[in-house]
């Protein structure tokens, strides 16, 4: 038998966790402030930078799924503020994203079989598989 669990992560406490561990992620040079938005199907990871003479908020959107019992991140859209940017601009996010996420679920032995994303939480389904004693 194997262990169904289904974890819920909610847009306010990741916030707080990047509020408060400022020192545990290695953002670009020049960016600050990271952010993320949960909304219907989409999670956007976002951070302040000055453009010029004007500070924006840099923002990345991403459409979750599974590939093989792992994590998937789509580029769905890049911004400047409100200027739209081509997705190329996206900084290699979805792939700094799903390398930390399953490279967790990996030494854990734990496969995704559901992704949910709506407004302020996403919420995973997955299956934890037994731990070779040997």
């Amino acid at each position: 038998m194997r262990p169904k669990l289904v974890i819920e992560i909610s847009e306010a406490n990741v916030n707080r966790y990047l509020t408060d561990h400022p020192d545990e992620f290695d953002m670009p040079a020049g960016l600050a402030a990271p952010r993320v938005a949960f909304g219907s199907g989409f999670v956007e990871v976002s951070a302040r930078k000055r453009l010029l003479v004007m500070p924006s908020r840099m923002s990345v959107r991403l459409a979750p799924h599974i590939q093989d019992g792992r994590l998937a991140l789509r580029v769905t859209r890049v911004s400047a503020g409100w200027l739209p940017l081509p997705t190329s601009l996206h900084g290699g996010v979805a792939d700094t994203l799903t390398g930390v996420i399953n490279s967790a679920l990996e030494l854990n032995n734990v496969t995704l079989s559901r992704i949910e994303v709506v407004r302020g939480l996403v919420r995973a389904t997955a299956t934890v598989q037994p731990m070779d004693k040997s």
